[in-house]
């Protein structure tokens, strides 16, 4: 891997330039260009570039979004235009019908004619046709651009289609780092797996920052387990992500079986849903083993939450569980970091190490019988759980929460420029 690799990710190794507290407040025009903002389907990158929208527009940022839209999703840019108040400008394409990885010749025509007025692009995803227009673009007219992968480029992800990856990687991408440009990856662990294909790219490493989860909550954990129904006395997990492969459901949902016959007081909140199609065999899979709506009385399936059901699925809950394979950061992590749950992690959870040091959660092999053990220590010790989650909190709170990292996102941007 021939990249020049810098890392950021704790401020005492920062480059005086890059750190908050120096923050150059000079507005500068950015771009940012991703795929969708349907969080539903599409998950965490759409929910993660909110938050980075969030922070930049906070520092007084002059932004503007460019995102391809299917039938469903078209006015959502309007929408959001709104809910920012007018801080970023959304616009929004049409993609083709019947054509994949996001096709829209409206979106290459708007970057062709647009992307010269801005200081820096910020390219969110990968191997989709708004991201490769846009890096091309930026490449062409010679704008500075950045890419967050969102996991794009780590070897889990390079297994699917891998030789039309490895093709447009050892051609395109090499051609599109000699202009220059960034990789942005949100842990180490990312930065150090990250595939370039040879391509002479600065990797920069930067957390994404995630707003305070329960700042709008004003509850109590008796209400918001009233709302789904659950005992006040029940030891309840949460899973809160997409019903995807990687997200290791093969392990989980046996596991909690297993787990019930010794801990009847057990519920569990099964928060999430998958996307048609794609993930039709891991949906069939889901209700094989018993966990379709109204099937167990001690699960809670309440399919995709945002909002108030969000937060009162993170004030009702004990524990946060994710056995994923592959996480390259993991916003529902830290999001239940930041509502005070103790997590239990796998160890392909990049930021899991970060907690489990910290002793804000616990990190357990990928076998069935390890995670019935590990759950079953966490419920019986309940005071020790409940301290796990209170320095979770302090860990999002100390690293990973918009208020920290909102202005070094403004100074890592204007690092690009």
């Amino acid at each position: 891997m021939d990249v020049d690799y810098c890392k950021i990710y704790d401020q005492k190794i920062m480059p005086e330039s890059f750190r908050g507290d120096v923050l150059d407040r000079r507005a500068m025009k950015l771009l940012h260009v991703i795929r969708t903002l349907d969080g539903q389907n599409i998950g965490g990158p759409s929910y993660a570039l909110m938050g980075i929208l969030k922070a930049l527009a906070a520092s007084g940022q002059n932004i503007e979004c460019s995102v391809a839209c299917n039938a469903l999703s078209l006015g959502l840019a309007e929408d959001l235009t709104k809910e920012f108040n007018g801080a970023v400008a959304f616009h929004e394409f049409r993609v083709a019908k019947h054509y994949p990885f996001y096709y829209s010749a409206d979106i290459a025509n708007w970057l062709r004619d647009n992307v010269k007025r801005f200081d820096a692009v910020a390219i969110h995803g990968l191997w989709s046709w708004p991201a490769g227009c846009a890096i091309t673009r930026s490449r062409i007219d010679g704008v500075p651009f950045v890419i967050r992968p969102a996991g794009s480029l780590d070897p889990f992800d390079l297994q699917k289609k891998r030789v039309a990856k490895k093709l447009l990687g050892n051609s395109w991408l090499r051609w599109v780092s000699r202009g220059g440009g960034t990789i942005h990856c949100t842990t180490n662990l990312e930065a150090e797996r990250v595939e370039t294909y040879g391509g002479r790219f600065r990797v920069e490493v930067l957390p994404l920052p995630v707003p305070d989860p329960l700042g709008g909550w004003r509850g109590s954990r008796q209400e918001a387990r009233s709302s789904f129904d659950i005992p006040e006395d029940a030891f309840v997990l949460l899973y809160m992500s997409r019903i995807n492969y990687k997200k290791g459901l093969d392990i989980l949902l046996p596991a909690l079986k297993e787990l019930k016959r010794s801990l009847p007081g057990l519920v569990f909140i099964f928060a999430g849903e998958g996307s048609a199609g794609r993930d039709d065999d891991v949906m069939r899979y889901v209700e094989d083993e018993g966990f379709g709506r109204g099937t167990l009385d001690w699960v809670r399936r309440v399919g995709y939450l945002s909002g108030a059901g969000k937060m009162r699925a993170l004030a009702a809950s004990d524990c946060f569980v994710l056995p994923s394979r592959n996480e390259n950061f993991g916003v529902s992590v830290v999001e239940a970091a930041g509502a005070g749950l103790a997590l239990a992690l796998s160890s392909g959870v990049y930021i899991a190490e970060d907690f489990r040091l910290k002793k804000g959660a616990v990190v357990l092999n990928r076998t069935v019988e390890d995670w019935v053990e590990g759950l079953l220590r966490l419920a019986q010790a309940p005071e020790a759980t409940r301290a796990m989650g209170i320095r979770a909190r302090e860990i999002w709170t100390n690293k990973y929460s918009a208020k920290v990292l909102g202005a070094r996102y403004a100074q890592f941007y204007k690092m690009i420029a």
